[in-house]
């Protein structure tokens, strides 16, 4: 199977980049992407059997479990490569040093699993089109809408004889930094980051020596934060409490 390693992008923004595509086909011949192709890219991997997957699979979980969620938006459009086959993309601004160190740790711990790039190394963006005749481009104002990296995703490419389709085939929600805790039960525990993004753990699987900044409990109408302090013990110390609250209950 091929693979792509990507972040997802709203479908607001999505949305406004169609648009965009559709008033530049007319001058700018080219190979365009399809709405739901747009995404920012940061790795392909080609031709995985299982046992590569499971791979790609634990090493995205750890540097999920690494990884704050931040914020980026899009920055100017431009063509790549005019000598060549021109790309029409759009380079990225925001807290890009979140995003390259991102980008770098997924290279880095793949190649230490020995799992090879196919291509050459080009910085994360948002790509439009391929193959596209270069010309001068024209003043085009870049969307302002954001994005919301809280999770990467890993999708599979299929191409049929008559179809290019990608599915979706894990999302790996950041959880480094600031975690809300909204339900616990057992050594289950269910959270979300900073955006939303849904992230169940198991309590007895979490590395002893998981350091955050802060973690946020919120069960029921209990809050409490904890810092500088394991993961993993400040939920133990509210499973415990639980558990003792419960006690004096019955």
């Amino acid at each position: 199977m091929n693979l792509k390693i990507i972040i997802p992008l709203p479908d607001k923004l999505k949305d406004a980049l169609d648009d965009i595509a559709n008033d530049l086909y007319d001058d700018f011949k080219g190979k365009y992407a399809t709405k739901e192709q747009f995404w920012i890219n940061l790795r392909d991997v080609n031709n995985v059997d299982g046992f590569t997957l499971k791979q790609i699979k634990s090493a995205l979980h750890t540097i999920a479990s690494k990884s704050d969620p931040f914020t980026l938006y899009c920055n100017e459009l431009s063509l790549e490569n005019p000598r060549k086959k021109s790309s029409l993309l759009y380079s990225l601004r925001g807290l890009t040093n979140k995003l390259y160190s991102l980008y770098h740790n997924i290279e880095n711990t793949l190649y230490t699993r020995q799992i090879q790039r196919d291509g050459k190394i080009e910085l994360p963006n948002i790509e439009i089109a391929q193959k596209v005749l270069y010309k001068q481009l024209p003043f085009v104002r870049s969307p302002q809408i954001p994005i919301q990296v809280g999770a990467i995703q890993l999708i599979e490419k299929k191409q049929t004889l008559t179809k290019l389709s990608y599915e979706t085939l894990d999302e790996f929600p950041f959880f480094g930094g600031q975690l809300l805790v909204t339900k616990i039960n057992g050594d289950s525990i269910v959270c979300e980051n900073s955006f939303g993004k849904v992230i169940t753990l198991d309590r007895i699987e979490m590395p002893n020596d998981l350091k955050e900044k802060d973690v946020i409990i919120k069960t029921g109408t209990q809050y409490t934060v904890d810092k500088n302090e394991t993961r993993v013990r400040a939920i133990q110390e509210q499973i415990n409490a639980e558990r003792h609250s419960n006690i004096n209950n019955t």
